[in-house]
């Protein structure tokens, strides 16, 4: 209820609050954080895409990646200090990488060896988010040419077009089969244990 200057009187569950800050953009926050160019295994090239805001999810509908020929879908969003994959085949990226790493989608086109520049576009306007111009040499980090090493980001908050702010990770060795811990009750009538 309201009295006649329109102030709320009595008990009422409305709280307004003003934020006269500037709202988070794609632009100032989603960034390539990981370049999967040269994998050990033909289609396990990767793109991975990171929002650093701590708070604001986005909406990625009808962005593109110029150099992947590649357009967010209907629907695509990023969440808060959330990564996203792109792959070229999701099937070869879970046979190289394992499965347990989501892919959000696939890509059709393919990432030079060489060296290209990548861009995150928006929907209208082709307003730059993102571009991050790699090469596979000086200045780049010395190991990036070698199959197998992806480049990653070193510092998401600093300017990732920067080849000083990149760096290089094995990423493409085969899955291993790992240890599985589990723990039984019984009683033991033998010195061995079979599993």
């Amino acid at each position: 209820a309201v009295d006649r200057f329109g102030n709320a009187v009595g008990d009422t569950n409305l709280v307004r609050v003003t934020n006269a800050g500037t709202p988070a953009s794609v632009e100032a926050n989603v960034l390539f954080s990981e370049i999967m160019y040269q994998p050990v295994a033909e289609g396990a090239e990767y793109v991975e895409l990171f929002n650093r805001s701590s708070s604001t999810p986005f909406n990625l509908s009808g962005w593109r990646v110029n150099g992947l020929s590649y357009k967010f879908p209907p629907g695509s969003a990023i969440s808060p200090q959330q990564y996203l994959v792109l792959a070229r085949s999701r099937t070869t990226f879970a046979a190289t990488y394992g499965a347990l790493a989501p892919v959000f989608d696939e890509f059709a086109g393919a990432l030079q060896a060489d060296g290209e520049t990548l861009s995150l576009l928006a929907p209208t306007n082709d307003v730059v988010a993102d571009r991050v111009r790699y090469e596979a040499g000086a200045p780049w980090p010395e190991l990036a040419p070698s199959l197998g090493a992806a480049l990653q980001v070193r510092d998401p908050i600093q300017d990732n077009s920067r080849s000083g702010n990149w760096t290089v990770a094995a990423t493409n060795s085969v899955v291993s089969p790992q240890w599985v811990y589990f723990s039984t009750n019984g009683t033991v009538s033998s010195s061995r244990l079979y599993v």
